[in-house]
Order: C-alpha cells, then sequence, then structure tokens
C-alpha cells in the first residue's frame, strides 16, 4: 500500500488530469488511489465513471467488485444475492 503522502500526492495529480481531459484509464488510477488511501466511496466511485466510459473493462468491474464486497454497499446493492449467500452453509463459503 502506498504511503499517505504518495497517495494524497496521487489522487492529486490523477484529478487534475481528468480535469484536462476526461479519460479513462486517469479515472481507473484514481480509483487505485483512492482505494489505497482507505477513501473507499470515492474509489467506488471512480470505478464506476470508469465504466460508464467503457462498460466491458474487466480490471474495473474486478476492483469494483472486491470494494463492494468488503462493504455494506454491496449487501445494500444486490440484497437478493446476498440472501442467497447467506444461506449457503458456512463450510461452503470461501475464506
Amino acid at each position: 500500500m502506498a504511503a499517505a503522502g504518495q497517495g494524497s500526492q496521487a489522487i492529486a495529480e490523477y484529478e487534475s488530469a481528468l480535469r484536462l481531459d476526461p479519460h479513462l484509464r486517469s479515472r481507473f488510477y484514481l480509483g487505485i488511489s483512492f482505494a489505497q488511501s482507505n477513501r473507499v466511496p470515492e474509489a467506488i466511485a471512480s470505478y464506476e465513471r470508469a465504466l460508464a466510459i467503457r462498460p466491458e473493462y474487466e480490471v474495473a468491474h474486478n476492483n469494483l467488485a472486491v470494494l463492494l464486497c468488503n462493504s455494506d454497499r454491496w449487501r445494500r446493492r444486490f440484497p437478493i444475492t446476498w440472501r442467497r449467500f447467506e444461506s449457503i452453509p458456512t463450510i461452503l463459503k470461501p475464506g
């Protein structure tokens, strides 16, 4: 994980780049920087914006899924899936 100062600097640089050109890659890397700085809501929003530009961007889907699975937002966003997951016997659940 990046040191706190490095994460803040990276976030500032990506936000500056986005003001100049709202490019997919900058949004994706901004999401990574937010996640590394434990700014999960901002990271989720960055990945969602990247996916709005390119819906088939698999790495962004993966990173977003990891963040959502580690947050309560996943349970709210996919309540039916979450209830099914909770009904699986503990021995079959990963981790």
